[in-house]
């Protein structure tokens, strides 16, 4: 029920866009005067084409980012001798009786980016974190799918320095 809500309920999913659209046309058909319906559905239309161009997601990370800066050089990580990455999703593919899932492309620049700073700053531990957000679709935590790319194909250190949480479900139920 939780994942049909976090899905359902997103400005983009097709049950939200039916119900706006829905919401303008009776109120329309009720009030052919009103402004309310036009500015209602030009509010929506706005934050849709923001959310999905370019110019839209860059004012939102943005706004995020604002004053972050990369970390080049051991002083700049201000003694910290850990590095923690948070997970960042994975691509599931099903079919009748098979699951294949694989790190998104989030998560796996975060691997990235996680195993750069932890050979900068030479660092003693590293904690990738995320869950199982859907179990029907996810076999794995993403956290031990992360540490398994990190060990394997990154930084190839002992996977005893890597720390993966065991608390099932996400981050976000």
């Amino acid at each position: 029920m939780i994942t049909f809500i976090k899905a359902a309920l997103r400005f983009d999913s097709p049950l939200v866009i039916v119900v706006v659209l829905a919401v303008v046309v009776v109120w329309w058909w009720r009030r052919p005067s009103s402004r309310g319906p036009r500015r209602l559905l030009t509010a929506y239309l706005a934050i849709l084409f923001l959310a999905a161009t370019p110019i839209g997601s860059n004012v939102l990370v943005g706004s995020l980012a604002h004053g972050l800066t990369r970390v080049t050089s051991r002083e700049q990580a201000r003694g910290a001798d850990a590095v923690v990455v948070l997970g960042g999703g994975v691509q599931t593919v099903k079919t009748s009786d098979v699951v294949l899932s694989q790190l998104g492309t989030i998560a796996s620049l975060r691997i990235l980016e996680a195993a750069r700073v932890y050979k900068l700053i030479g660092a003693r531990v590293m904690i990738v974190s995320g869950g199982i957000a859907d179990e029907r679709l996810e076999l794995r935590p993403e956290a031990e799918q992360m540490a398994t790319a990190l060990v394997a194909s990154i930084i190839r250190e002992p996977f005893a320095r890597f720390s993966t949480p065991t608390i099932s479900g996400s981050s976000l139920s």
